[in-house]
């Protein structure tokens, strides 16, 4: 997916949705529960001319707005308010999903700042006195990332960290095996997180990185740990959390043609009603109860809720 290489080029990780959506590709659904508008209009705008600088955007008296090519006045775009707004990425929403999506890392309670070039999205605790700190590094060329690498583990208290990185586009193979000497083991998002049906999971190539790890720090797991069959509650509970996505993205998607309707209209986006947990419930056919416990075991269907809850999300949902 381009988005993790394009994550490791930006220094600062805000965008109008259309360089967003160039970036995500067939990952927009998944990516855009976690971005946040800002009270901000963009100066420039991507120029759909390959290998372009982008536009400048100007906004006329008469309140029409418009992309110019300051290197071709011929090559204009007409915009809308909605066009230049600027989305920035949650990363206390990132953090979230991270969790949700990577198999036992509970998340982290330390603060979030939006700049942030280095954040702890959690802890890997696979048993009982057995606790490592995982940490996203977001900076932008090798020597920014081994600084950050090398600053990041001279600060852990502990013995044993796993750095995640969006892509191997800063890696060098000097860092990676000073890392390992450090008991630090750097895991590209590319290759662990995949994209589908809105939502990311994680993919084999997570547990192939957790048993390197497990190597690297000498640490010996229950036997059953990495072959185990879920119990038939944990069974029972992911078949629940499939159908509670499944009917919140069904909603989402029928909702959506209201939506467009009523802007079309001239109302504005609005929902035909507000989406209860209960009226949820009903649509997956399950009780109350098993929707509030999917919610608790799933950070990311709370996203998809409020999606669905907010006329402006669900126009945006699955954009290409």
């Amino acid at each position: 997916m381009p988005i993790w290489k394009w994550l490791d080029s930006r220094s600062v990780r805000a965008a109008v949705m259309a360089e967003w959506r160039a970036a995500c590709g067939n990952a927009l659904s998944a990516v855009q529960p976690m971005l946040e508008p800002l009270d901000e209009r963009a100066p420039r705008y991507p120029n759909p001319r390959a290998h372009s600088l982008p536009m400048k955007v100007v906004q006329h008296p008469n309140g029409s707005i418009v992309a110019i090519d300051e290197h071709d006045h011929r090559n204009r775009l007409r915009l809308t308010p909605a066009d230049v707004v600027v989305y920035r990425l949650d990363l206390r929403a990132f953090r979230t999903m991270l969790c949700g999506a990577l198999d036992g890392v509970a998340i982290a309670k330390t603060p979030v700042s939006q700049s942030a070039r280095r954040l702890q999205v959690g802890n890997w605790e696979p048993k009982k006195a057995a606790c490592f700190p995982v940490y996203i590094l977001l900076v932008t060329g090798r020597d920014a990332l081994r600084r950050e690498a090398l600053d990041l583990i001279a600060s852990c208290k502990r013995s044993g960290a796993i750095l995640l990185t969006p892509s191997r586009e800063h890696w060098s193979e000097d860092l990676a095996d000073l890392m390992r000497q450090k008991n630090a083991l750097l895991v590209p998002l590319c290759e662990v997180l995949e994209a589908a049906d809105g939502v990311f999971r994680r993919t084999d190539a997570w547990e192939e990185y957790l048993q390197m790890f497990c190597k690297m720090v000498k640490l010996t797991l229950p036997g059953n740990y990495r072959n185990r069959k879920p119990t038939p509650r944990r069974a029972e509970l992911t078949a629940k959390i499939e159908k509670t996505r499944n009917a919140l993205v069904e909603h989402i998607r029928s909702a959506k043609d209201y939506a467009i309707a009523s802007s079309d209209a001239g109302r504005g986006p609005q929902l035909i009603r507000a989406l209860t947990k209960i009226q949820l419930a009903k649509l997956a056919g399950l009780k109350p109860y098993h929707v509030t416990r999917c919610f608790r075991a799933d950070p990311q269907l709370k996203e998809l809720y409020r999606i669905a809850n907010d006329p402006e999300k669900i126009m945006r949902f699955g954009r290409r």
